[in-house]
This record gives structure tokens, C-alpha cells and sequence, in this order.
């Protein structure tokens, strides 16, 4: 079964205690209303692990989290046009008088905003390593790209030098970090952009727009991660 996080809303994003779907226990059921959005999985999730307000009053002691089917009555979605990572069905969420059973509560009632910052813990961490990595990679193709178009060899060296210098010197510890400065070389002091700084687009030149090339979808789903 696929599932999905169902946290972020349009008023309340990195602010998850600003969060206003709310669940209203009625007898031994949840009743849901409210949106969320930027959720993966929005099209193909099978449940939702869904972060409501349990109790208004309550501060972070009032919030729960619920397993909501997708195939409940009054639950809809809609998808996001993105700009990149295509493969995933980001979209908004939508509850209106969705019930599911109060036994659908995960952990205790009025501790879902600890379980969710526990679980946040680890997917910002992910998110940080792949957007490392994706940039490692476009490093290493533009490199390779470059060594083996002789015409380029001179001018990346002289354009780009700095972040090569970069990459002699950088310590393990911070290789990954370097790996977006060497695709995105910062110009010295006192040079703009406008004076013929090249970065990893430019080296690629119009093959790096084309489909066919590794760093032209990885770039563009990477901006949008």
C-alpha cells in the first residue's frame, strides 16, 4: 500500500503548530475538515497519515495524528503543475465532513505534534543528502563532459578555476557542500556574472537543455526539490 504525510497546509508550512484542519470527535469517530498541501503521493496514496488539531485549546498537547483511507466520502485531491521532479504526485488535499474512526488515531490523542517533529527529523535529513548527491552528480557529468570537449578544456579552467581550486582543497568532511560551489562557481571579488562567469548550464552549453541528458532532467527536478 502507498501511503502519504499529510501535514503541510497553505497557511502553515516550516509553522506546523499553525496548522487549522481539524478533527471534532463525534461519538467514536473523527469528523475532518480543512486542506493540506504540497503532498506527495497526493494521487496514489492509499491513506494519509494526517496531522489535525484534536483540541484548540490545548497548545502542542492538541494536535493528532490520524489514519485517514483516501477512499473515505468527502476526501478529494488535486495535483500541482511542477516545474521538475515529475515522477511524484505532489498536490492539495482536501477534507470535508471526512469521518474515520477515532481508533484510526496513531499513538495517543494530543501527542501528534511530538510523533510528527520525531519523523520530520529523518526526511529533512534525506532531503539533505539527495540534493547533496544530485548536485555531486551534475558535478561529476559536466566535469567528464568538459575533459572530453577539447574547446572547453581552456575556458572552464580559466572561468571555473576557483572552484576547481576548490575541489583540490576541500577536505572529505565538506566534499558534498563543494559539489554545488564547483557547479555553481562564486565569482571573485569585484567580478559579476555579466563578465563571463560559467556555470554548470553554460558549460553544457544547448545539450544541457535536451531530455536526452542526464543533466537536464536532474537539474530541473532537482531545483524543485
Amino acid at each position: 500500500m502507498v501511503a502519504a504525510i499529510a501535514v503541510t497546509e497553505p497557511d502553515a508550512g516550516s509553522d506546523v503548530a499553525g496548522i487549522k484542519t481539524r478533527a471534532v470527535r463525534d461519538g467514536d469517530d473523527w469528523v475532518i475538515n480543512g486542506s493540506k498541501i504540497y503532498i506527495t503521493n497526493a494521487s496514489t496514496a492509499d491513506w494519509l497519515c494526517l496531522l489535525a488539531v484534536t483540541d484548540p485549546e490545548a497548545g502542542y498537547g492538541g494536535f493528532s495524528q490520524i489514519v485517514v483511507p483516501t477512499d473515505s466520502p468527502g476526501f478529494s485531491y488535486q495535483l500541482l503543475d511542477k516545474i521538475g521532479n515529475w515522477g511524484s504526485d505532489t498536490g492539495l488535499l482536501f477534507f470535508e465532513d471526512v469521518r474515520v474512526p477515532v481508533a484510526n488515531t496513531i499513538g495517543e490523542i494530543g501527542r501528534g505534534f511530538q510523533q510528527q517533529m520525531m519523523q520530520f527529523q529523518d526526511e529533512r535529513l534525506i532531503a539533505c543528502v539527495s540534493s547533496n548527491a544530485a548536485s555531486e552528480m551534475l558535478w561529476e557529468a559536466t566535469r567528464k563532459y568538459c575533459e572530453d570537449r577539447s574547446g572547453l578544456q581552456e575556458a572552464a579552467q580559466q572561468d571555473a578555476g576557483h572552484a576547481v581550486q576548490v575541489h583540490r582543497d576541500a577536505d572529505a568532511d565538506h566534499r558534498r557542500r563543494g559539489a554545488h560551489l564547483r557547479l555553481h562557481p562564486q565569482t571573485p571579488a569585484g567580478r559579476g556574472r555579466d563578465q563571463g562567469n560559467l556555470d554548470g548550464e553554460a558549460l553544457h552549453g544547448p545539450h544541457g537543455h535536451a531530455w536526452s541528458r542526464t543533466t537536464a532532467s536532474s537539474s530541473t527536478a532537482a531545483s524543485a526539490t
